[in-house]
């Protein structure tokens, strides 16, 4: 299943976080549902330590009895910097497929080898006043997680977002350490907009893209010649 679907998301609209991350209080509670996607509680670090909100779509036919053994596929949602300024999951809303669903989009895709629709989980972590968004050594506890806590079919996992989330979209299959490519390698694409990578990284990880590009990662990527990132586009041309 790894690369026979075409994503009909519905297009995206068009700083560095260490190890530690402060956790903010938020102000919705768990359960409440937003813009048709429930928040729910995510970890970003070791057992142990405090967690932070995501906010959940649940495709239609989840909860079916009929459907009590299916698995989905996942879209992990990464949001910008202006959507990590305060302490209200709301705001993650404010733009791009989070703002869609919203809207009413129920994010599908269509199996090219059957021509069966394939409905998504999409999970959207929030990073509640951080002026940015979740990379690595955050979301290495977080997507893992998303594995076990919801009827995930591994075999198809997408992670994309804008900006600040784009630069955390590259981090996951970029990795922290030479090697450390465990993450990466469970990931089937990537939709990162707007931004040119992973911080500087690119030399130091250039082994673990390698890596996981070798293996067939799917990768859509939108970049405008404004954005900060744009220098950093050839690298991704280097790994065709």
């Amino acid at each position: 299943m790894k690369a026979r679907f075409l994503l009909l998301l519905t297009s995206f609209t068009c700083v560095f976080l260490s190890h530690s991350i402060n956790v903010w209080s938020q102000v919705q509670a768990l359960g409440t549902v937003i813009g048709n996607q429930t928040v729910v509680s995510i970890p970003i670090a070791p057992p142990g330590y405090p967690t932070a909100q995501a906010l959940v779509y649940y495709p239609d036919d989840y909860f079916l009895p009929a459907n009590a053994s299916k698995r989905y596929p996942l879209f992990v949602f990464m949001h910008g910097a202006g959507e990590g300024s305060g302490t209200d999951i709301t705001e993650v809303t404010n733009t791009s497929l989070p703002m869609l669903i919203k809207q009413g989009l129920k994010p599908y895709g269509i199996d090219q080898s059957t021509g069966d629709t394939v409905k998504y989980i999409v999970v959207s972590p929030h990073c509640a006043s951080c002026g940015s968004n979740y990379s690595y050594p955050q979301l290495q506890y977080t997507i893992p997680y998303l594995f076990t806590a919801y009827r995930v079919d591994t075999s198809c996992v997408w992670v994309g977002g804008l900006s600040a989330g784009a630069r955390g979209t590259w981090s996951v299959v970029m990795g922290n350490a030479v090697g450390d490519t465990a993450l990466g390698k469970r990931i089937t694409g990537i939709m990162p907009m707007a931004n040119g990578g992973y911080d500087n990284m690119l030399a130091s990880m250039e082994p673990n893209l390698d890596t996981i590009a070798r293996r067939g990662l799917n990768t859509l990527y939108v970049i405008g010649d404004q954005d900060p990132g744009y220098n950093a586009i050839g690298f991704l041309h280097t790994r065709r």
